[in-house]
Formats: structure tokens, C-alpha cells, sequence
């Protein structure tokens, strides 16, 4: 499982890296990109913090749901 959770993390930084560098308005479909699209020193745009409570609310739900 650790193994996985490392691959994937890795895998989406790299993902990141290369919507950075390509097209930044891809970039909103990667978790790891949302905190960098906040802007937080400029826009304050606050639809990619959105994006991560409603991603954490339902992994959360379907956490407790695979538990059950």
C-alpha cells in the first residue's frame, strides 16, 4: 500500500509538472496543481481549495464506505 500511495503521488507531480510547463488551465485537473492555482499572494482564488474539500469529503465517505 505504501508502495502504491508513493507511486501515485509520484506520478502526479510529474503530471503537474508537465501541465505546468505545457498548459496551465490542465493543470486544474490534477489534485497536486489545485494549491499552486490558489494564488495566494495575488488572486486569492479559492475555487481549487473547493476542489479539495469536495475531493476529501467524498474520498472520506468511500473510505468509510470500503470499511464497512
Amino acid at each position: 500500500a505504501t508502495g502504491s500511495t508513493l507511486s501515485l503521488i509520484g506520478l502526479l507531480y510529474i503530471v503537474r509538472a508537465g501541465t505546468d510547463v505545457s498548459n496551465l488551465d490542465l493543470s486544474m485537473f490534477n489534485p497536486m496543481g489545485w494549491i499552486y492555482l490558489t494564488y495566494p499572494f495575488t488572486e486569492n482564488n479559492w475555487l481549487p481549495l473547493l476542489f479539495a474539500l469536495i475531493f476529501s469529503l467524498v474520498f472520506t465517505v468511500l473510505a468509510f464506505v470500503l470499511e464497512e
